[in-house]
């Protein structure tokens, strides 16, 4: 076996083990995203639960009947306060989200140059084949020669 078969076979697993590091760090960069998108939509909903009861509570305010008043307010604050731990989980996972796509990037990086290298050796392997099989048409073609003399 050839140096460059060699090189060629000892890359390859080293290829694969490189796409399955893009691939999940993929993964994990959906997943990621899809936490984002979910808290995101209960930070609307906790957003629309609030305004929703501060109208109603701004309505409580002007009527006669204020018996309300002190019961919507604290669940405005627990509201409020829900939104607000919503928004800074957003926040960590806009974090996370960038620091994964940052991993992500890497290992795209680090496969593309595997890969580079991978068609280097295969590149050197075809030159090297061809250059032994014109070697061998050589040789035959000199040895009908010589026998045809």
């Amino acid at each position: 076996m050839s140096d460059s078969h060699r090189r060629m076979k000892r890359i390859e697993p080293l290829v694969r083990v490189k796409e399955a590091q893009v691939n999940q760090e993929a993964v994990m960069l959906a997943h990621i995203r899809q936490e984002k998108a979910d808290v995101v939509a209960a930070l609307k909903e906790s957003q629309r639960v609030y305004m929703d009861g501060v109208e109603r509570l701004n309505r409580e305010r002007v009527s006669v009947a204020r018996d309300m008043l002190l019961t919507l307010e604290m669940s405005l604050d627990h509201v409020k306060q829900r939104w607000h731990d919503q928004f800074r989980q957003v926040q960590e996972l806009e974090r996370r989200e960038e620091a994964q796509l940052a991993q992500l990037v890497l290992a795209q990086q680090s496969l593309k140059s595997f890969e580079r290298l991978q068609d280097k050796y295969r590149k050197d392997f075809q030159t090297e084949m061809s250059k032994s099989e014109q070697k061998n048409l050589d040789e035959v073609a000199l040895r009908r020669f010589i026998q045809q003399k």
